[in-house]
């Protein structure tokens, strides 16, 4: 099932998979809800009473954003947040979720959401951007316009070839992407305003902001690292895991798109922890 919700900076599309108690699904900066969509259909699969909630963060996938926005962390914070109450207005027994599952800077959303969000009991965390992640400089020069304009051009004409570029670094030496994965991400910047959106997200992002944003109660955390991700090696997500005291799996042959690599081993951590968090006291 899919659906469009209404929020006051845009329009936030989301699949819902499976019925249960609800459970976020946060994809990284670049990407669309998709990325999250073989974890989903394994949890379904194997019948675990959890629904899976899996949006398009705004600007990016099927979600329509207004104009003018800034992509903040708070920023992004704040929407997820929105939509939660907006999706949740229909359904009298939906809460909160009470697992939220994040990749890359999903991870980042989901800390800073579990900070301020009481109901929030269990994280997983994959490829998680960490303060230690440096932001590239040259992402400064987004702030100039023209700059913007010329970039969103090239993106829109070579979204293709920019997109499997940009996957196959990510996924490591051991994974294939299917074509139609490549497809999937890269179609949505083949439009000049998404591309152009999709700059100013970049030049927003600060890994540096979660600094302030995390967890100070303690929750169940898991913590999934590839030794080949290129974006956050495993000795930053090694120090990151043990900071926020969580549990590390480190995948041997795993890239920065772990839960398209591996989605049986997520669904099986997923199902895991939703058990004992939704389940305790």
């Amino acid at each position: 099932m899919t659906e469009d919700v209404s929020l006051c900076d845009g329009k936030m599309h989301v699949r819902i998979i499976g019925t249960g108690t609800p459970t976020l699904f946060l994809h990284g900066i670049s990407a669309h809800g998709e990325s999250w969509l073989k974890v989903a259909q394994a949890l379904e699969a194997s019948r675990s009473n959890l629904a899976c909630w899996i949006p398009d963060l705004l600007g990016r996938g099927k979600s329509d954003p207004g104009t003018d926005l800034r992509y903040r962390l708070g920023d992004e914070v704040r929407r997820i947040q929105n939509f939660s109450e907006e999706f949740s207005a229909n359904s009298p027994n939906t809460h909160f979720p009470s697992v939220i599952i994040g990749h890359s800077h999903g991870a980042a959303i989901a800390l800073a959401l579990a900070a301020i969000e009481p109901s929030v009991r269990g994280l997983i965390l994959s490829n998680p951007i960490t303060p230690e992640v440096r932001r590239p400089t040259v992402l400064g020069i987004l702030n100039i316009p023209t700059v913007r304009h010329l970039i969103a051009r090239i993106i829109a004409c070579f979204h293709k070839p920019l997109g499997h570029l940009i996957l196959r670094r990510a996924s490591g030496p051991y994974f294939k992407l299917p074509p139609d994965s490549i497809e999937t991400y890269s179609q949505p910047y083949s439009e000049f305003e998404r591309a152009i959106t999709l700059l100013r997200i970049l030049s927003d992002w600060h890994p540096g902001e979660i600094c302030t944003q995390l967890p100070k109660r303690k929750l169940r955390t898991h913590v999934f690292a590839g030794v080949h991700d290129p974006r956050v090696p495993i000795d930053v997500a090694t120090r990151f895991a043990r900071e926020l005291n969580a549990d590390l799996t480190i995948v041997e042959e795993g890239g920065h798109i772990l839960p398209e690599q591996y989605p049986k081993l997520f669904a099986r951590k997923i199902d895991e922890i939703s058990t004992t968090v939704n389940h305790s006291p």
